[in-house]
């Protein structure tokens, strides 16, 4: 009776482990059953700039372009007044900002128009625009993206 139990552990276990292998190798056909996002044109300057960072330490308006539900992609346009500047924080999913207009203030630097600049995931940053001119931007983002400022963590 045991020997039996053991061969049934043993098959049942060699069955999962090559469901396993199938799954995690072989899904590529799974990418079919995500929903597809639709063809979308947006003329921009016939939207309206919506408040941002209410509460926040820095204000800024934005005009959302596109949201995929399936991948949770988010595009806006995002304009930071003159001096406006995100004190340092993190975000759990990279972001990107590509410059428009103006001046993007970051710690690692000040980027001019044409730049895109890339944020990795917890990397502490701060951003916004300079002192002597508004920032617009095209910012790229997880809709899941959270934002965690490092002087609220100093203050608990």
């Amino acid at each position: 009776m045991k020997l039996r139990s053991l061969g049934t552990a043993l098959i049942a276990f060699f069955l999962g482990a090559a469901a396993y292998w199938g799954v995690s190798t072989h899904t590529d056909w799974l990418r079919f059953l995500n929903k597809r996002s639709e063809f979308r044109a947006v003329n921009t300057d016939a939207m309206e700039w919506v408040a941002g960072g209410k509460g926040g330490p820095a204000s800024y308006s934005m005009k959302y372009l596109n949201k995929n539900v399936a991948t949770g992609e988010v595009a806006m346009l995002v304009r930071y007044p003159a001096g406006q500047m995100q004190p340092p924080h993190t975000h759990s999913h990279g972001h990107g900002i590509y410059v428009l207009q103006g001046k993007l203030v970051t710690h690692r630097g000040t980027y001019g128009p044409g730049t895109f600049v890339w944020f990795p995931p917890n990397e502490v940053v701060s951003h916004g625009a300079s002192p002597d001119e508004d920032l617009v931007i095209l910012f790229l983002r997880h809709e899941d993206m959270d934002i965690n400022y490092m002087q609220a963590a100093a203050a608990h």
